[in-house]
């Protein structure tokens, strides 16, 4: 870690350290952009020019001021959703992690809150993983791009050196768990519906990826700290920066891998191998909709029916819910609900229209083992989710939703009673 702190602090590697007279210059005129007290107002606290207490406070997240202390720039609320994900995407509370396991033998000797954290924290930040990876992942990006703007080199030529070389590019690839990493598709989709996947270092980063691909290994996929490293350059980000940022990243499970361990007896957490921790809190279950633009109208068996006037409403927290909506069935109604695995979707099949466009969809969703219906639109109105699950007719069902004894002419109701009745499977519900 001393090479990249020398490397971040000292660009021109050449480390020099003040002497007495130079302290002394110093000491004359000691200045700071990050905050202070205001003129004129002993109580009031300004960070990068903001009022803490009148203004801040309340009104913007933990998370804007976390990133407006270490950059100057307040993140707007889209990017607040953001970088908020990229905190909760990295929640890892599994004691067998070795900064979880560091805290809790901390706290599980009664050392203090503030030093098991610490230790935790320090314990996880290494050249090798989280805040290392972040920086050099950031300046390789930011490196390369300047290189290929000014047509200094093509992105091709570098990254095939790099593997001539038998150089790592941080960001790709992972050691313990191959292929793609699972925590990307989440982050991407917060990206895309807040439109900041559009950045040139993100865009980098997967051609990147595709470079590594073709010519190393099909297997090399961009990992988590690949991606985060794209996401806060595009948003404005220094390399030093991403790399300060990234140093709470994974608080959230130190913290409770410590709170636990200080409510037990002293001395009980001590683990050999992994086979010594067993899980025993809650079971497995569902995310509840933090959506206020739908309603579950039914629940039994594990399964749930849940009412919203658009499909474009379907979150993460939807897998495995029998979803009634007011949308069409048409091709883009349906792609966007299949990322999304429902157990079924029900649509409008706005008077089906030309070549059975309204309906469409309900093809896309049989292949992809999606139970499907569209009501007819004179039975319920276009765009209205209440309506289409009260008095909706189906006029349309796809193969998969057939099997289930589901036909035309059964109403929205009797048609999700039927797929609530039926046998609970682990993979949707």
């Amino acid at each position: 870690m001393d090479k990249i702190w020398n490397d971040m602090l000292y660009p021109d590697g050449q480390v020099s350290y003040p002497d007495s007279e130079q302290w002394k210059i110093w000491r004359q005129k000691i200045t700071t952009d990050v905050g202070g007290l205001a003129a004129g107002f002993r109580s009031e606290i300004l960070l990068r020019g903001y009022k803490v207490i009148e203004e801040m406070t309340g009104n913007i997240s933990f998370i804007q001021a976390w990133a407006l202390s270490i950059t100057g720039r307040l993140p707007d609320k889209y990017e607040d959703r953001l970088l908020n994900a990229l905190f909760v995407n990295t929640a890892i509370a599994d004691p067998r992690f070795w900064f979880n396991r560091t805290a809790r033998l901390a706290a599980t000797v009664k050392s203090s809150p503030a030093g098991c954290i610490a230790a935790g924290i320090a314990t996880k930040d290494g050249e090798f993983f989280s805040s290392g990876p972040a920086y050099n992942t950031a300046r390789f990006f930011k490196e390369t791009l300047i290189k290929i703007k000014s047509g200094e080199r093509t992105l091709e030529d570098i990254v095939i050196e790099k593997i001539k070389n038998k150089e790592i590019i941080t960001g790709f690839g992972r050691v313990l768990a191959r292929g793609k990493d699972e925590r990307n598709a989440s982050l991407l989709k917060i990206a895309q519906k807040y439109n900041l996947d559009k950045g040139a270092y993100l865009d980098l980063a997967f051609k990147v990826e595709k470079l590594l691909q073709q010519h190393k290994s099909e297997d090399l996929f961009m990992n988590g700290g690949g991606l985060r490293s794209a996401l806060l350059l595009d948003m404005k980000f220094k390399p030093h920066q991403i790399m300060i940022f990234n140093m709470i990243m994974h608080i959230i499970g130190l913290a409770g891998n410590v709170t636990e361990a200080f409510e037990q007896q002293p001395g009980q957490f001590l683990p050999l191998t992994d086979e010594d921790i067993k899980y025993t809190g809650l079971p497995k279950r569902r995310l509840p909709s933090p959506s206020e633009k739908q309603s579950i109208v039914r629940q039994k068996n594990g399964k749930r029916v849940i009412v919203m006037d658009s499909v474009s409403y379907i979150e993460m927290a939807n897998r495995g819910d029998i979803i009634v909506t007011g949308s069409h069935g048409g091709m883009p109604a349906a792609e966007h609900g299949i990322r999304f695995k429902p157990r079924c979707l029900v649509f409008n099949d706005a008077g089906t229209g030309k070549e059975n466009a309204g309906v469409k969809g309900l093809e896309s969703l049989d292949e992809a083992g999606i139970a499907s219906a569209a009501v007819s639109y004179t039975s319920a109105r276009i765009g209205d989710g209440m309506d289409t699950y009260h008095h909706g007719v189906l006029s349309t069902v796809n193969n998969t939703m057939k099997a289930m004894g589901i036909y035309e002419g059964m109403t929205v109701k009797d048609a999700t009673e039927i797929i609530i009745g039926l046998e609970k499977t682990d993979e949707y519900c």
